[in-house]
């Protein structure tokens, strides 16, 4: 990981008006491929942090702050930042120079034309992957804390369709454990198809499947698929300080898949 891109030679006033310091996190998934820049920081940030405008002296951040987002509180900016940083870094780490990464109408960030890429974020980390799309059709990656048993009883339900649960139980044990990695999995694979749908998928027009120990083959429902042109999904997965992260990666079909959901 390239630290000078999360930690740029910057003045102390301008790091200090930003309110954010993007820590490095030193991680690597085992099973990320060389062709995808990947990037995970700690979000930092002041709690005393006024909300207000974005300061004048702050123009290096200017760029990557959405007009919207200026007046925003000092937790929502570092998240968003952080997440931008990330993806410099990610793109840093394939020889990428990435200026920034526009968002568009939807809160999707815009990849410049060759790029694929995706960013995520919880309260404490943010993480981005950035390829080329001549390596890869489209990527998506989310983060999420690992959930209470609490929760997995009672979100299940709207995450799982029937069955699905049981089939991944064998594949992992814990049910808090299981609900987060599906509901990550699922996230992934929303981020990753959305460029090329352009709407909002349903948890049920996905079902997971174990493929090996750290991947999921994701199924699409028949219409999904159509709309998908229907690539290939696999997700893996990995547990980093307490939070899942999922990377879902589409691979063009040059036929249509003969499993599909009912």
């Amino acid at each position: 990981m390239n630290a000078a891109v999360l930690r740029p030679n910057r003045p102390a006033d301008a790091i200090n008006t930003a309110h954010l310091c993007a820590e490095p996190v030193a991680f690597r998934p085992a099973w990320l491929p060389s062709s995808i820049g990947f990037s995970l920081a700690r979000v930092a940030y002041q709690r005393d942090d006024p909300v207000g405008p974005v300061d004048a002296q702050m123009d290096v951040w200017r760029a990557h702050l959405p007009h919207d987002l200026r007046a925003a509180a000092a937790k929502r900016r570092a998240e968003f930042l952080t997440g931008r940083l990330c993806a410099m870094a990610a793109a840093d780490a394939i020889s990428i120079s990435l200026p920034t990464v526009s968002r568009g109408a939807a809160g999707d960030p815009i990849w410049p034309s060759g790029l694929t890429g995706s960013i995520s974020h919880t309260d404490a980390l943010a993480c981005a992957v950035v390829a080329k799309r001549r390596h890869h059709h489209s990527i998506g990656i989310d983060i999420e804390t690992l959930g209470s048993a609490m929760d997995a009883d009672h979100l299940a339900p709207m995450i799982f369709a029937p069955g699905e649960a049981e089939c991944l139980q064998i594949w992992q044990p814990d049910g808090a454990t299981r609900f987060t990695m599906a509901f990550a999995a699922k996230e992934a694979v929303y981020k990753c198809l959305y460029p090329h749908v352009r709407r909002f998928i349903d948890f049920d027009e996905v079902q997971l499947r174990p493929c090996s120990q750290t991947t999921l083959c994701a199924v699409m429902a028949p219409a999904l698929a159509a709309q998908a042109n229907h690539v290939h999904l696999h997700v893996s997965t990995d547990i980093v300080e307490g939070n899942v992260l999922a990377l879902c990666e589409a691979e063009a079909a040059r036929t249509p898949p003969k499993v599909a959901l009912t």
